[in-house]
């Protein structure tokens, strides 16, 4: 997990593996780091801020074969942005640049 603390919001990109047998255990793990760190208070903080968060995740060789449900579920619970590493390289790319800049108050 990378963590950025912008102005405006938290930013955390995540990675988890759905090809493995235990991708269900592992997204069930995610899923709960994720939740653990938007309802965390951050000491210090005059004001709470949002957390954003960006998950990259490697799939099957024929992309998602049986593991929407898991993307579905890291979405759902979390509202993070979910993507494909393999085939949707540049789209994560820019998603993390894009919240990264709006953490800091700058427009991409």
């Amino acid at each position: 997990m990378r963590c950025y603390e912008g102005q405006t919001s938290t930013v955390v990109v995540e990675g988890v593996n759905l090809a493995t047998e235990r991708a269900a255990d592992e997204t069930d793990a995610l899923v709960g780091k994720l939740q653990r760190a938007a309802s965390a208070p951050v000491p210090h903080q005059s004001k709470e801020k949002s957390v954003v968060a960006i998950v990259g995740y490697l799939a099957t060789e024929h992309g998602l074969n049986g593991e929407a449900y898991l993307k579905d579920w890291i979405e759902t619970k979390t509202n993070a942005r979910a993507f494909d590493i393999q085939r949707e390289t540049e789209n994560f790319r820019r998603a993390t640049q894009a919240a990264l800049a709006a953490a800091s108050g700058k427009t991409p």
